[in-house]
């Protein structure tokens, strides 16, 4: 497989798992009486404009992604490597080691130090 055949392939996969998330999407908001449906919908306008989620937001719907067919019997961990091609990845300190799986997608705030600092200057 030469490069230019791989990218397409890759580019192929990337839009057939953004088409099925956009599916799903569409189908939770069409759910009755669903309170995350203003989640739902920032996720897939989101994806509409071409803009990654955070890993936040994934698993907001990952309880509902895990009773779909392709996802059934699947760990969290599987379905958030399935679509991680969609999730942001955020800055993470070395200083940060962790085994979880959201590990490396981990949202910290870089602007302002986590320490008392500020109340000592």
């Amino acid at each position: 497989m030469n490069d230019n055949q791989f990218i397409q392939t890759h580019i192929l996969k990337k839009n057939t798992k953004l088409n099925q998330l956009l599916r799903y999407t569409n189908l939770y908001i069409q759910k009755p009486n669903l309170y995350m449906k203003p989640i739902i919908v920032s996720i897939r306008n989101n994806l509409i404009n071409g803009q990654d989620i955070t890993i936040k937001q994934l698993k907001s719907i990952i309880s509902f992604l895990r009773y779909e067919k392709p996802h059934r019997g699947q760990s969290d961990k599987n379905i958030i490597e399935y679509y991680s091609c969609f999730i942001k990845k955020p800055f993470v300190s070395n200083h940060y080691k962790s085994d979880s799986p959201f590990s490396k997608y981990v949202e910290t705030n870089h602007e302002t130090p986590n320490n008392l600092t500020q109340f000592f200057n």
